[in-house]
């Protein structure tokens, strides 16, 4: 009779703490705050927002993480930053996250906030296609990938810890009118018009090369200023930041091409004048001479 009282005691003891699992996973969720993550995809980019608990502003210190999500609905962490703030820029992470790993079927954001060290609030933003950010093609070629018609500038510029090395040479088309500058250091800036057949030759000269996806670098790491230079080519796109991701390339031939034009129209349509200037000046001495002879 007592074995069978002890052994009825036990039961009770141990249904009374299932019981209570409830009540305590309950308690637990109350004290986790719940965070709404919105995405804003304005202009092609991903910038995620969210609000931070009444009374615990600037208290948080919020673990961000990007993940995978299958078509199962499966997620796995792909790349994670910290910051300080309610609002994360998420573009590179999400373009370095395919560019290293490929293209999932949808990603999400995950928010975790901790206060002293203990996590005490978090959120996850809904699924988005990473393609509407960071295009999936490597290479695009002039004439199908990009009409020539919606091209609208070219910027071939270079920066570097030397003075002469940061200059920026341009091209750009707004509707009917298009416009060469020159910038650099020491340098004048130059703004100057162009004719429409100098657009005609400048589409001509970029056909002879392709756009191609430029290497996304680890976001998560910080790169000291360097020196460098690079052609870059806008058009108009439906997903605003795409042009962005990619850089013009070209042979050597096609590169100097490049360069002999940009020169010439940063010199001017009035290059001219000085050797027409030596001419006549040449022609009046000469008359002068012939004059003096005869006299």
């Amino acid at each position: 009779m007592k074995k069978a009282i002890a052994i009825l005691a036990l039961f009770l003891l141990l249904f009374s703490l299932i019981g209570m699992i409830p009540v305590f996973a309950k308690e637990e969720g109350e004290e986790m705050e719940n965070l709404a993550v919105e995405l804003d995809f304005s202009y092609g980019r991903c910038r995620c927002e969210w609000e931070e608990p009444a009374g615990m502003e600037g208290q948080f210190t919020y673990n961000v993480t990007l993940q995978a999500v299958s078509e199962s609905g499966e997620a796995g962490s792909l790349i994670s930053e910290t910051t300080y703030y309610p609002s994360f820029q998420a573009d590179d992470y999400i373009a370095y996250a395919c560019q290293e790993n490929g293209f999932p079927y949808r990603m999400r954001i995950l928010v975790e906030g901790s206060a002293d060290g203990e996590k005490t609030a978090e959120g996850v933003s809904e699924a988005f296609d990473p393609r509407d950010v960071f295009p999936e093609k490597k290479e695009l070629v002039f004439g199908t990938d990009i009409p020539l018609e919606r091209i609208c500038g070219i910027t071939w510029d270079s920066f570097s810890d030397e003075a002469e090395g940061n200059w920026s040479r341009s091209v750009r088309k707004f509707e009917d009118e298009v416009t060469f500058y020159s910038s650099g250091v020491g340098k004048k800036d130059i703004e100057r018009k162009l004719k429409d057949s100098d657009w005609d030759q400048l589409l001509s000269i970029l056909s002879k090369g392709y756009m191609e996806r430029s290497y996304v670098m680890d976001p998560t790491i910080q790169v000291l200023d360097g020196s460098g230079s690079g052609i870059k080519v806008d058009w108009e796109d439906e997903k605003e930041n795409v042009p962005s991701y990619y850089s013009f390339v070209e042979d050597e031939k096609v590169r100097g091409e490049l360069q002999d034009w940009l020169l010439k129209k940063e010199k001017g349509s009035f290059s001219w004048i000085l050797p027409a200037a030596i001419v006549i000046l040449c022609c009046l001495v000469l008359a002068v001479i012939l004059l003096l002879k005869r006299k």
